[in-house]
């Protein structure tokens, strides 16, 4: 996704296994990297998080954003689509992803957003 400034320092404090910061103008890109922002991006990513039983934008701390389970199945998704793979949450890496903020093993995910 595009952040600004201002978020990319605090994306930056999350830790690269969560939050991957790349500057549009001053970073070199590796080909995969590229990939996940073209099947990624912002809409998309509002879009999954926001039908998904444990995330919530507005009650959330940054921090308990990125790591929920949701935020974990989108990480998935972007990088197994960014392969050329077909994804799926059932069979996604990120199903015994577990949240220091939250319980999530009763809680049923969902694969594609409503609209």
């Amino acid at each position: 996704i595009f952040i600004c400034l201002e978020c990319s320092g605090k994306h930056r404090g999350l830790g690269v296994h969560l939050s991957f910061v790349r500057s549009i103008t001053m970073d070199k890109w590796k080909e995969m990297e590229l990939e996940k922002m073209k099947v990624g991006g912002n809409r998309r990513a509002k879009e999954f998080l926001s039908a998904q039983p444990d995330y919530n934008a507005n009650s959330m701390s940054l921090q308990q954003r990125y790591n929920s389970r949701a935020a974990a199945f989108y990480r998935d998704k972007i990088i197994t689509e960014a392969q050329g793979k077909t994804w799926s949450i059932s069979t996604s890496s990120a199903q015994n992803h577990s949240s220091p903020y939250t319980s999530s093993s009763s809680i049923n995910y969902t694969e594609k957003p409503s609209r």
